[in-house]
């Protein structure tokens, strides 16, 4: 399956020069990044501990199921990278940017498919140039595996839906399992994926066996931290349960929509709550765009289209789902904070598609001010992380561009 992909993929890609050559502008910005900037807290007290810690050798043999707050798939990836390239900042961080990249290219394909070539190219910049991606890129963390596997389990349910054939659904399961092995958020593409059969013409693949078979294969992939969970003792690790105690109820919270407007909150200079300040938001104009583009997309539905239609249940369920929680006031001890803009961060893999789509398929007078737009966002993210990384205006323990 995997193979099969990645055949399709590189092929593509030799007669696409310039979807090669942002995704090689993405690569040197990234291992120049990588090379340069200083670790956040979450690697230097989480996961590059975490990722020292393991161990093959017998008296003393240790491989972590679990890290401080997430699953610890991660941390293997960490440490292989500083196994080939060496305990230094590259090394921590290099299958970080090799995952990114990879997810580009396959969001790539994906918006090709749908969308066609514009669509691909809009689709590729705008994760290739976004801070928010670029930052996840960058660090010896979760967040970009994760995003990866969610990438592959949207492109490996389109592709279940566009040819009926069950070993994409497989697929598409085994990629949230691995996915929530980095990050349990994941799971909410279960219910979103569920849904969507339930309201399409797709309603019968529930009367099969497959569906269930593909449940019990995210099942299996997960049982090592499901087993934790169940067992553990008393520390200071994060459990399922402690991830619940977040919800406080139904309300309104307005403030996850920071993901995309951060950057204008901060050219006005409108105060916000941030519990995560040393992570990178997408600025205002690439904000400004998603939003635009996702609305646009919503109200124009005078035809049917399978993954139009996907790519906005899954934006706008994810976004929901947590918009329409009350943060609660009863916390558990071992977490610090009940509310985090980039918890939505997953709306982005729709949202960057969707953009791909809706500017390919403007009319003609509209489309020159799209691509100037687009450009604008994209120059001004450039300058974002190049320019004030060269300038040396980050402080210690802070990614480069986050006061920019």
């Amino acid at each position: 399956m995997m193979k099969d992909t990645f055949k399709s993929i590189l092929y593509w890609y030799d007669n696409n020069c310039i979807l090669i050559l942002i995704v090689s502008i993405a690569f040197l910005m990234r291992i120049y990044l990588a090379a340069t900037l200083p670790y956040i807290e979450v690697e230097e007290k989480e996961y590059i501990p975490l990722a020292e810690s393991i161990s093959l050798r017998g008296d003393r043999l240790n491989l972590p199921i679990r890290g401080w707050h997430h699953p610890a798939l991660p941390a293997y990836l960490i440490e292989a990278g500083s196994l080939l390239l060496g305990k230094h900042p590259v090394g921590f961080r290099f299958f970080g940017i090799i995952t990114g990249i990879f997810m580009i290219v396959v969001a790539s394909r994906f918006a090709n498919m749908w969308g066609g070539p514009v669509a691909a190219c809009w689709t590729t910049a705008l994760l290739a140039f976004n801070e928010y991606h670029i930052g996840a890129s960058v660090m010896a963390g979760d967040i970009i595996y994760y995003y990866a596997f969610a990438m592959l389990a949207l492109y490996y349910f389109y592709l279940f839906l566009q040819k009926e054939a069950p070993r994409y659904l497989f697929a598409s399961s085994a990629m949230i399992g691995l996915g929530f092995l980095c990050r349990e958020i994941i799971v909410l593409f279960i219910p979103v994926f569920v849904a969507y059969l339930l309201s399409s013409r797709y309603r019968f693949w529930l009367k099969r066996k497959e569906p269930y078979l593909a449940f019990f294969l995210f099942l299996l992939i997960i049982a090592p931290d499901l087993y934790w969970n169940v067992n553990a003792i008393e520390n200071h690790q994060v459990r399922f349960s402690d991830q619940l105690s977040r919800i406080g109820g139904i309300g309104f919270t307005p403030n996850y929509l920071l993901f995309y407007t951060r950057g204008i909150f901060q050219i006005f200079g409108w105060e916000y709550i941030d519990d995560y300040k040393e992570f990178p938001s997408m600025n205002f104009v690439f904000g400004t765009i998603f939003i635009g583009c996702v609305v646009t997309m919503t109200l124009r539905r005078k035809r049917e289209d399978f993954t139009r239609d996907l790519m906005l249940l899954t934006f706008w369920s994810i976004l929901l789902f947590f918009m329409l929680i009350h943060p609660s006031k009863k916390l558990s001890h071992r977490l610090e904070d009940n509310i985090g803009w980039l918890w939505i961060d997953l709306t982005m893999l729709p949202a960057a598609l969707l953009t791909g789509g809706c500017v390919a398929s403007l009319e003609k007078k509209w489309k020159l001010l799209a691509y100037i737009a687009l450009c604008a966002g994209i120059f001004y993210a450039v300058a974002r992380v190049v320019m004030v990384r060269s300038i040396g205006l980050a402080e210690p323990g802070e990614i480069a561009w986050g006061k920019f």
